[in-house]
């Protein structure tokens, strides 16, 4: 499970070296204002091939992964409510609880309560941001109108399960 976590670790790093980073200069404002606000860690955004739904992680260098058809297809309103919920995980420091709690189930690989607290504690984290969104937007509909979206969007869309497989 160790060896898991370092392939994830491992894959991420590529993902920062073959994904484009987007110039904020060229994004439109609402969303350009949106990342720098947000979060007092400096978020790049970057696009890729290799990812099918957006995804935060970074650590020392936090960065949004969109899949390239999200700038394309999406309207700013549905970017703007991804973006949220990505930048809302690497406000709450997503990125690192979530390498601390792989560590430790590979460490207590054999307590299961150790496997039934990390799955519960994922949920809660993926609850938790969705709850920052419709705080952000006061438009739970919305926000669930883009969820369906990108699940529509994603479905049949082939990639390498690169970073976010990996570690789970």
């Amino acid at each position: 499970l160790l060896a898991r976590v370092a392939v994830g670790l491992w894959q991420i790093r590529r993902l920062r070296l073959t994904s484009l980073r987007i110039d904020q200069a060229e994004l439109n404002p609402v969303l350009r204002s949106l990342l720098q606000g947000i979060c007092k860690r400096s978020i790049s955004l970057h696009v890729s091939q290799s990812v099918r739904v957006p995804m935060a992680t970074g650590f020392f260098c936090p960065m949004v992964v969109l899949p390239e058809w999200a700038l394309r297809d999406l309207s700013v309103d549905e970017l703007k409510v991804v973006l949220l919920h990505e930048a809302a995980h690497l406000h709450r420091w997503d990125d690192w609880t979530n390498l601390a709690q792989k560590v430790l189930r590979a460490v207590f690989f054999f307590h299961p309560l150790v496997w039934w607290l990390e799955s519960k504690l994922a949920l809660e984290r993926e609850m938790a941001c969705d709850d920052f969104v419709v705080a952000a937007t006061s438009s739970p509909r919305a926000y669930a109108e883009c969820l369906v979206t990108l699940a529509e969007k994603s479905i049949g869309r082939r990639n390498v399960a690169l970073a976010q497989a990996a570690v789970n």
